[in-house]
């Protein structure tokens, strides 16, 4: 049998809705890992959290003009794989720039920050309104808070910019002061990067969050976050701080996609027919790994919770981002060794 999902990198949608009892096979190659000479007996799960208000706004006063303020040139990266790697969040950053200007007077117009909620964000894009006297005192502060957070960013991600320009006068009105400052401190506030690391799988990630996408348009405020964890139990805990948190600006928070984690069985026949095809075939035992992603096995686990799964693939970077790209030689090498594993399976019980 051959199973094609749709949906795996924005909802999961294609697997939460698989009909149990509909596949005969009892085990499962899932071919969605991004690394050669490894496989994955387990992964994380995850939920997209997402959060909405409709926040109070005012006319800019006659005092008051517009500026756009842009930090780019962060790499990116993918937010389960890559979020323990230091790089650096746009949205998460451009808020610290943000309550440092607020002593300012400034007041969020406009915001548009990340693209998928499953890519760390690499830049971020606010409009405020300022006092036009202090406008020359924000373009002063820039510099200083670019050096810092490139300081901090140094050796992990070395891209980033902070930039600001006059912008024209909106045609909207900005949120009041008081909703800016609180959504500012509230996203300030929020769960973002690595939570916990796991004790029983050393080196892996147990709990991350990434702060996807944020938007903001005629004070209208959308979040959607990536929570995922080795633990359902966490993933539930995360998702509850963010409506803690976020209740106490009157959005509203909705958990969406919820799909479980693959629990690894290290003892699979499974994987220990894998590992000695791989070995005859390339001349070394492949390393077995855990992911922090969402790979697909644990919702067909669930539904299908006999089914003994492997997944491994070709040598992939930069997933989730403008840089994604595979190394050919290592696709000739995975479709070698997936043939010569299924005609392995296929063979008559020695």
């Amino acid at each position: 049998e051959a199973l094609f999902t749709l949906e795996e990198e924005s909802s999961m949608g294609g697997a939460l809705n698989l009909a149990e009892g509909w596949l005969d096979g009892r085990l499962l190659l899932n071919l969605d890992s991004e690394d050669r000479g490894q496989v994955y007996i387990g992964c994380a799960g995850g939920a997209d959290v997402m959060v909405d208000a409709q926040l109070p706004t005012s006319a800019l006063r006659d005092e008051e003009v517009a500026v756009r303020l842009s930090l780019t040139g962060l790499r990116g990266g993918h937010s389960g794989i890559d979020i323990d790697k230091g790089r650096g969040n746009a949205n998460r950053l451009l808020m610290r720039v943000l309550r440092d200007l607020e002593s300012l007077d400034a007041r969020l117009v406009d915001y548009r920050g990340g693209t998928l909620r499953n890519a760390l964000p690499r830049e971020a894009f606010a409009t405020l309104a300022l006092p036009a006297d202090a406008v020359e005192a924000a373009r002063e502060q820039l510099p200083t808070l670019e050096a810092r957070l490139r300081d901090e960013l140094a050796g992990a991600d070395d891209g980033l910019a902070l930039a600001i320009e006059h912008a024209a006068a909106p045609e909207g009105e900005a949120l009041t002061r008081d909703a800016s400052r609180l959504l500012v401190a509230a996203l300030h506030a929020a769960p973002c990067g690595v939570e916990r690391m796991s004790v029983a799988v050393p080196g892996v990630v147990e709990t991350s969050n990434n702060l996807g996408v944020v938007s903001l348009e005629a004070g209208r405020f959308h979040l959607c976050a990536l929570v995922r964890s080795l633990r359902d139990s966490a993933v539930e805990d995360l998702a509850d701080r963010f409506r803690a948190l976020f209740d106490l600006i009157g959005a509203r928070t909705r958990v969406e996609n919820a799909y479980p984690g693959w629990t690894p069985d290290p003892e699979s026949p499974l994987l220990a027919r894998f590992r000695a095809l791989h070995a005859a075939r390339l001349g070394v035992d492949p390393e077995v790994k855990v992911i922090h992603a969402g790979l697909e096995c644990g919702i067909l686990g669930a539904k299908y919770p006999d089914m003994s799964m492997i997944s491994f693939g070709p040598l992939i970077r930069g997933a989730h981002s403008p840089d994604e790209r595979v190394e050919l030689a290592s696709v000739e090498e995975f479709w070698g060794l997936l043939r010569a594993l299924i005609e392995d399976l296929a063979a008559p019980a020695r």
